[in-house]
C-alpha cells in the first residue's frame, strides 16, 4: 500500500520553507516511512528558552559539582535525579535543584559503583542505574535505596553502554567498543563492532540485534603501546530506547531502523537529506579543537604531527545523537561539529514521520524528554557541568 501524508507547516511568509511530507510503504509488514526534508520549525513543539530549574554549576559545593553527569530523571513529585559516573554517585536534588541525598560511591560493593549511568525510570519512581565497569544492574528507590541487582552476561559483549529503557521491562544496550591483542589490534580506519540488544529487568536475556559497526576509529600500534580515537567527522552509530521500539541507524544513509522488544523490525524512518560536505573549514575547526587542549608551542607542534595523516571523508555523517521521549516521538540531532553550541534536531511522531525542526538552548544535551520538559546536562565554555529543565510546550500535531 502506498499512503502520501502531507505533515503540518508552519505560519510565516512566502518564504517560509516547505512543510514535510511523508510517503508511507508496508513491505512484509514493516513500515517504511520516506520523509522528504524540511528546515521548518516543528508545528506546535516548543523548548523554553530559560530553564525553570538549574542545579550545579561552579558553586563550590561538593553536592552541586558534576564531572561527569551520565543521565538523569525527573520523578513524579517533581524531585530530579542525577547520575555522574565519574564521581560514582547518584543524587537526589527537590524540584527546586536543593540537594536532598546522595546513594552510591566508588567501590566494588553492594551500594557502591565503579562507571555508573542512569538508564531511566521506572513506574513509582525505581531507577534503573547500570554500572560498565562492572557490569552490574541495579535498580534504586530514592527513598528506600539499593534493591534487586544483577550482572550481565558474557553474551552482551565485551563492553557494554546502556541505552536506556525499552518500555518498563528491559534495559537496551550497545555502542561499547573493546579492542583485544589476542585479536590483533587493528591499523588506521577501522570501525569494530558492538553487540546491541536487551536484558530483562528481572534479570534473564532479552533479544539481540547480534554485531553491528559502532564507530569509526582512528587505531595505531607503537612502542607506545596501542591506541584508538574516534575518526574526524567518522561515521557512529546511534541508537536509543523508547517506550515501545529500539532505534538504530549506522549512518551509511539517513535510514534509522526501528526493532518491537522482541527484535523484529517494525519500521525504517529514512528523509531525503544528503550528507552535508566536509569543507576546509570543517577540516580547519577539526583541527583547531584537537590543539586547543594543547599546553604550549611545543605540545601543538606534536599535536599536528601525530594527526597530519588522519583521512577526512567526504561528507559528514548524516545524523548524530538520537533520543525517544516519553510520548514515543524520536529527536535526531544535527551531526556535531566544533564550535557550533546550538542543537538543532529533526522530530519525528510515533509513526516515524518528520513533523519539523526544533532548536534547543545552547549547550544543551538531553537527558530525559517527559511529556511537557527537558532534562539536560549543559557543558558551559569552560567544560563545568550542570543540569537544567527546560519547559516543553506541546500543541496540535505535536501532542501525541
Amino acid at each position: 500500500s502506498l499512503l502520501l501524508v502531507p505533515a503540518a507547516g508552519c505560519a510565516g511568509g512566502e518564504e517560509a520553507p516547505t512543510p514535510p511530507t511523508a510517503t508511507v510503504l508496508d513491505s512484509a509488514g514493516v513500515r517504511i516511512v520516506e520523509n522528504r526534508w524540511t528546515d521548518a520549525p516543528a508545528p506546535g513543539l516548543r523548548v523554553a528558552r530559560e530553564p525553570v530549574v538549574t542545579v550545579g554549576g561552579m558553586v563550590g559545593d561538593p553536592a552541586y559539582e558534576f564531572t561527569a553527569v551520565d543521565g538523569g530523571a525527573v520523578l513524579s513529585d517533581g524531585r530530579i535525579a542525577v547520575v555522574d559516573g565519574a564521581l560514582s554517585e547518584l543524587r537526589i536534588y527537590s524540584p527546586a535543584g536543593v540537594h536532598l541525598r546522595t546513594l552510591g560511591r566508588k567501590g566494588n560493593g553492594p551500594e557502591e559503583f565503579q562507571s555508573p549511568a542512569l538508564a531511566g525510570r521506572l513506574p513509582g519512581d525505581t531507577l534503573v542505574v547500570f554500572d560498565s565497569e562492572r557490569r552490574w544492574l541495579v535498580l534504586v528507590h530514592p527513598d528506600g535505596g539499593f534493591g534487586r541487582s544483577f550482572t550481565l552476561g558474557e553474551d552482551a559483549g565485551g563492553f557494554v553502554n546502556t541505552l536506556g529503557l525499552l518500555g518498563n521491562e528491559a534495559m537496551a544496550f550497545g555502542g561499547g567498543m573493546y579492542f583485544s591483542s589476542e585479536d590483533g589490534f587493528p591499523q588506521g580506519l577501522t570501525r569494530p563492532h558492538s553487540t546491541y540488544g536487551t536484558v530483562s529487568l528481572d534479570g534473564s536475556p532479552g533479544m539481540t540485534l547480534g554485531e553491528i559497526p559502532a564507530a569509526e576509529m582512528w587505531a595505531e600500534s607503537g612502542e607506545g603501546g596501542f591506541r584508538a580515537r574516534l575518526a574526524p567527522y567518522g561515521r557512529v552509530t546511534a541508537a536509543a530506547a523508547g517506550p515501545a521500539g529500539f532505534y538504530l541507524g549506522t549512518n551509511e544513509a539517513w535510514d534509522i531502523r526501528v526493532f518491537d522488544p522482541r527484535g523484529s523490525l517494525m519500521a525504517r524512518i529514512r528523509t531525503d537529506r544528503p550528507a552535508a560536505p566536509v569543507t576546509g573549514a570543517l577540516k580547519d575547526a577539526w583541527m583547531e579543537a584537537q590543539l586547543a587542549e594543547a599546553e604550549d608551542d611545543a605540545a601543538r607542534t606534536a599535536v599536528r604531527a601525530e594527526l597530519r595523516d588522519l583521512p577526512f571523508p567526504g561528507t559528514l555523517p548524516h545524523y548524530g545523537f538520537i533520543k525517544v521521549d516519553a510520548l514515543g516521538h524520536l529527536w535526531v540531532r544535527d551531526p556535531s561539529v566544533p564550535g557550533e553550541v546550538t542543537p538543532r534536531y529533526a522530530v519525528f511522531d510515533p509513526g516515524g514521520e518528520l513533523l519539523g525542526r526544533l532548536t534547543l538552548p545552547d549547550r544543551l544535551l538531553p537527558l530525559e524528554i517527559g511529556a511537557d520538559y527537558v532534562l539536560g546536562r549543559v557543558t558551559d565554555e569552560m567544560e563545568v557541568e550542570s543540569v537544567a529543565l527546560y519547559a516543553l510546550e506541546r500543541t496540535g500535531t505535536a501532542g501525541g
